[in-house]
């Protein structure tokens, strides 16, 4: 998340003195929290998308849920399936984090072969059709 701090005017300097008043709290090597937050997977992932330094979605059955289209009680640990772009790697702190879930990273996404095609950027149709009641012929 240092590309966001160097964008956003927040230097190191300034980092140390958020640590020592106990603004902020470090989750790993270069990434932090707001004081007494707590961070979930999903924040971990957004940071990670939004500071660009790793192509990373949620897949299978993580995107289904994460869509609403679950069937199965969670048990223990929420196991979540990422996939990233081939080659890439996750951040040291965001492998390290003790998350809530099992979280499982798959560079080269799901379909290797077809990187190039739009199933990255998958929406669900199923919120785009109306569902409307026709009247059945009378028999």
């Amino acid at each position: 998340m240092q590309s966001w701090r160097h964008e956003h005017g927040v230097g190191s300097n300034l980092i140390q003195k958020y640590l020592r008043t106990g603004w902020v709290e470090r989750v790993g090597h270069g990434a932090w929290k707001r004081a007494g937050d707590n961070i979930d997977w999903q924040g971990g992932a957004f940071a990670l998308q939004q500071g660009a330094a790793v192509d990373i979605w949620p897949g299978g059955a993580t995107a289904l849920s994460l869509a609403g289209y679950s069937h199965y009680m969670t048990f223990g640990k929420q196991a979540v399936e990422l996939f990233g772009t081939p080659g890439a790697t996750l951040p040291g702190w965001f492998r390290k984090y003790a998350w809530d879930a099992d979280v499982s990273f798959h560079p080269g996404g799901l379909f290797d072969v077809l990187e190039n095609l739009a199933l990255q950027v998958f929406q669900v149709p199923y919120r785009q059709f109306e569902l409307k009641r026709h009247a059945s012929p009378v028999r």
